[in-house]
């Protein structure tokens, strides 16, 4: 399903899983490029690009699935990025990021929502 491993019992911590690991390569990654120089303006834009995105891709399809230490995993990723390769990240930067996850989940789960409703009626009356 597009890329989101959910298991029989309907859990996703496989897949919460591959994302810590693949984001968690990411950051080791952000570290090298500031150890080289990178400016903290390109590595939070960057950071922003890949993890983030990484993270929100689908949100609202399996973060509903997520167990609360899969949630707790995800946000202790987030801190550690902030604290080992965006240490001039705000708080106020971490707390707009964790909005914009809660709000993109919000987003997509009423959307689909609707758009089930309105499919089933059209099938329904038609």
């Amino acid at each position: 399903m597009l890329g989101i491993t959910v298991a029989n019992d309907f859990t996703v911590s496989e897949h919460v899983q591959d994302l810590i690991v693949k984001s968690a390569q990411t950051i080791y990654a952000l570290r090298v490029l500031r150890a080289q120089g990178l400016k903290d303006a390109a590595l939070q834009q960057v950071h922003r690009s890949v993890v983030v995105a990484r993270l929100l891709y689908a949100a609202g399809a399996w973060h509903g699935f997520t167990k609360a230490t899969d949630r707790r995993r995800i946000n202790l990723l987030l801190e550690r990025a902030k604290r080992r390769t965006l240490p001039q990240t705000t708080p106020q930067t971490i707390n707009c990021l964790a909005k914009l996850f809660q709000t993109a989940i919000m987003f997509y789960t009423v959307y689909c929502h609707h758009h089930l409703q309105r499919h089933s009626l059209t099938h329904c009356c038609a």
